[in-house]
């Protein structure tokens, strides 16, 4: 059993393992739901709505079409990812699903790796279980829609930011943000925010050599205190390896010094420059165990203060001893600080606003550059400058109109069909103006009459704010496509594996984003509070949906389990009054509180569910599977008596059943009752054509 734990010890203390674990876990689990839903989804193959607008466009990609006819209506990275995943291995679209869920797993592998960064590797662990068993995140890996891509990009993004130092790492750092603009043009708001943080957002952080370290931990402390520090290092290494494992190496002091070497802290690929030929072999201690370094010592000795005073500023750095061979002169000199003095660049300080502008130049050049071709290509098709979009205008008067209630709301004449709204917003542009218009004048129109709405009635917007916040907030899922709790209990059972949900979050990370408010400007945690405002700024301005939501979950993650683990910290330490922990409680019992009413005032989103049977229906119909088509149809009018809707998918699938003379007359008792914009809609239906020309009856 002691070997055993020393065996998982030593295991979770190797850089690659734990991140490895993370992300074959979530791949495992993501493949499991996947068959599941390959079995029993209609689904699985039966797209709707964006789904199949995203499969029509990257299927016209793959056969050639790569540079398109029209400007872009909607982000078009999406579907061309999956034309590059349908050029490599077939189009199907378990390939779809498979690389989406190598996108969640590399997605949870992420957010492992900021918590550990940001907070404690537990932390890492703590969060990146959350997230794999976040419902949404892993039921949207299993639709056609960009949403998986988008989280993994936010995150990437948020990485890379978190550990850019250079500019080349700004550079990567800038490619990813303009992939994410090319996925989600809402990402554009950070194209200010970024530079912003860069040069006033970051904590100070001085770029200083290893050697350097030591070398001014040596200076201030004498030669004289190396014989006492190897004692004491010893002993240390005694005790330290003695509770975890059975075989403590033998560690005398005349080791120490070698072992507080500089070269001995590097890989022995890195260790090798720094010594002779003769020196001991580098990567001593790299090879032995890291976890003598000084994070561990601090958990290993928390009391023992002249004991971390004297090892932990000397191990970052190492120190030369008695008995090793001596570096080479240039490190050795700027290791004493004596002679030939280090290099300028060793003492650079990052914070210099020079180097700052360079990094925000080597993060925007690319942003200039990708987002700059997509737009270049959209002006070559139509000449009017549009970024990436041109659907930016009409969502944005879809969510601030007079009937607007913070979720979509489909504009006065625009066809519920994906596929037709395209036509319908250029029509009602172009009547209200009396003159033709190009996709950028159309988008300018439907940003105009929603800036018009605001103008008008400035009360009312902040009431529709409020209500658009409250919602972000909320566990109920606003969406017009996909409902998670209607598949989990119609098809896919394995689904109910992810039991976290949004309730869980919130609390949490209304406590963690409180606690470490005041430390935002340190260990990168300004990142997290700006990719979490991205999003709530995206919702605020247009509408609140379930999918424009994923992206900040991750980072609400974070910032409750990092908030959790330093209220624990809080809580037993003894720095910390009574009265600070009573009031840590009280915030936590608010913040449980709130999520309580949000609980209790949810509604129940059942008005929905004749809808779902209705796409259910349409999609067994394009199946040919009429049976199962009509069984649909039939469910929708059982809960809406009324649905003229359900009773023409009724008729038309009687018409290809062949009873042509029913189908018909149904069809002549629903169409006159639908609203204009559906009856727009089924106008164009191929399949109603037919019955129509069989009837003689005129849309």
């Amino acid at each position: 059993m002691k070997r055993l734990y020393s065996l998982v010890l030593a295991w979770s203390r190797t850089p690659y393992i734990p991140g490895t674990a993370v992300f074959g876990l979530s791949l495992i689990l993501q493949l499991v739901v996947g068959a599941d839903y390959d079995r029993h989804s209609p689904f699985f193959s039966g797209l709707i709505c964006d789904s199949k607008v995203y499969d029509t466009w990257a299927t016209s990609i793959l056969h050639g079409d790569w540079i398109g006819h029209e400007v872009f209506h909607q982000a078009p990275l999406y579907p061309y990812v999956i034309a590059l995943l349908w050029s490599m291995f077939g189009q199907h679209y378990a390939v779809i699903y498979l690389g989406q869920a190598l996108m969640l797993a590399l997605t949870v592998l992420l957010v492992f790796l900021i918590g550990r960064a940001c907070f404690h590797r537990c932390a890492g662990w703590v969060a990146a279980l959350l997230c794999l068993l976040y419902g949404p995140l892993n039921f949207y890996a299993l639709k056609v829609l960009p949403d998986t891509l988008g989280v993994l990009l936010h995150v990437a993004l948020a990485y890379a930011l978190l550990a850019a130092q250079r500019p080349r790492h700004w550079l990567w750092a800038g490619i990813l943000c303009a992939l994410l603009i090319i996925a989600r043009p809402h990402a554009l708001l950070l194209v200010p925010l970024i530079p912003a943080w860069i040069l006033w957002g970051q904590a100070d952080r001085p770029k200083r050599n290893k050697i350097q370290t030591a070398g001014d931990s040596l200076k201030n402390r004498g030669k004289s205190g190396i014989p006492e520090l190897a004692e004491k290092l010893a002993g240390t290494f005694s005790a330290f390896y003695g509770r975890r494992s059975a075989r403590p190496p033998e560690i005398s002091p005349a080791m120490a010094p070698i072992a507080l070497h500089p070269a001995m802290h590097l890989s022995p690929r890195r260790g090798a420059d720094f010594l002779e030929p003769g020196c001991p072999r580098p990567g001593l201690m790299y090879g032995m165990d890291t976890g003598v370094r000084a994070p561990r010592l601090q958990r290993r000795f928390p009391n023992n203060k002249s004991l971390l005073d004297t090892l932990i500023t000397p191990l970052r750095g190492g120190l030369p001893g008695a008995g090793v061979p001596s570096p080479r002169p240039d490190v050795w000199n700027g290791f004493r600080g004596e002679g030939t003095p280090a290099p300028k660049t060793i003492s650079q300080h990052t914070n210099s606003y020079q180097i700052k502008l360079i990094y925000c130049v080597a993060f925007l050049v690319p942003i200039l550059l990708l987002v700059g071709g997509v737009a270049c290509r959209n002006y070559t098709i139509e000449p009017d400058w549009v970024l990436i979009s041109c659907n930016g205008g009409e969502n944005f008067y879809m969510g601030n109109n007079p009937k607007a209630d913070g979720i979509y709301c489909r504009m006065p004449g625009i066809s519920p069909d994906i596929e037709q709204q395209k036509v319908d917003v250029k029509q009602v542009a172009e009547s209200a103006l009396g003159q033709p218009l190009t996709r950028a004048q159309i988008s300018h129109y439907g940003w105009r009459k929603g800036l018009s709405f605001i103008r008008s009635d400035l009360a009312r917007y902040f009431r529709l704010e409020a209500l658009k916040l409250k919602r972000i907030f909320s566990g109920t899922e606003y969406t017009n496509m996909y409902f998670l709790w209607f598949e989990r209990a119609e098809f896919t059972p394995l689904l109910s594996l992810f039991t976290v949900r949004f309730y869980f979050i919130l609390p949490f990370a209304i406590l963690g984003s409180i606690i470490l408010a005041s430390a935002w400007r340190r260990r990168g945690l300004g990142v997290l509070y700006l990719m979490s405002l991205l999003t709530v700024l995206n919702m605020l301005i247009f509408y609140v949906d379930e999918r424009y939501r994923l992206p900040l979950i991750p980072f609400l993650i974070l910032l409750g389990v990092g908030g959790t683990f330093r209220a624990l910290q809080m809580a037993r330490s003894a720095t910390h009054t009574h009265l600070q922990k009573a009031g840590l409680a009280l915030l936590f019992l608010a913040a449980l509180t709130l999520t309580a009413y949000q609980v209790r005032t949810e509604p129940d989103r059942l008005d929905v569910i004749p809808q779902l049977y209705n796409n259910l229906g349409e999609v067994y119909y394009k199946k040919c599977d009429y049976h199962q088509a009509l069984k649909m149809f039939y469910k929708s009018t059982q809960l809406v008596p009324n649905s003229w809707e359900a009773a023409i998918g009724v008729g038309k699938t009687i018409f290809a059943m062949g009873q042509k003379d029913m189908g018909v007359h149904l069809y002549q008792q629903a169409f006159p009752n639908l609203d204009p914009e559906l009856q727009q809609t089924y106008a164009k239906d191929h399949d109603l054509n037919r019955l129509r020309e069989y009837g003689e009856i005129k849309p």
